[in-house]
């Protein structure tokens, strides 16, 4: 029997169940037996702007979770967040900015992302990004919105990251605690 909390209608018939992340909704799914988790092999989450796919695959005991903006153009990968341009688009020469915090080139973050252990490669051999700005994770937890200029002409885009820290938080209690749980 799947646990289901309805704390909200969304304006979507597309999202089965939609949770305000709030500590009412947290308190919800976890008041289930543990069966309950376990016996669902997907369950999608919505809110704040992000959506959360968790998958449980019973046979290996794993699960694996999705986190990314409800437009697509965030996603979330363990130590890092990515922010989607047009495939097509050649990050290679972003720059962003934090919140208010000074502007910083892309291109300066990849020794820490590699670190990390964050898979930035995402295109082929004529646009290595994919179009996608990745961002360790460090430096955006707490912040509000990142303004991201794709190429040294473009124009700035504006990501808004309200309700991401919360959906995480929501995610490492639905069982997606280690790094190996998520896809990006």
């Amino acid at each position: 029997m799947m646990l289901r909390c309805v704390l909200g209608l969304g304006a979507s018939p597309m999202y089965r169940v939609v949770f305000s992340v709030s500590a009412a909704a947290l308190m919800c799914l976890s008041s289930g037996s543990a069966g309950a988790r376990t016996d669902a092999t997907k369950q999608r989450f919505a809110a704040d702007g992000w959506s959360l796919v968790v998958r449980n695959d019973s046979f290996a005991k794993q699960y694996h979770c999705r986190l990314r903006a409800t437009d697509k153009r965030i996603l979330y990968q363990p130590n890092a967040l990515g922010f989607a341009f047009r495939r097509s688009r050649d990050t290679l020469g972003a720059w962003y900015r934090i919140d208010d915090r000074r502007p910083v080139r892309w291109q300066d973050q990849f020794p820490t992302l590699v670190a990390s252990g964050a898979a930035i490669d995402g295109g082929g051999l004529d646009n290595p990004t994919g179009g996608i700005v990745w961002i360790p994770i460090d430096e955006v937890t707490s912040a509000n919105s990142v303004r991201i200029r794709p190429g040294g002409d473009g124009k700035e885009s504006v990501f808004r990251l309200t309700g991401f820290s919360r959906m995480r938080d929501a995610a490492h209690r639905l069982g997606c605690v280690s790094d190996a749980s998520f896809e990006s």
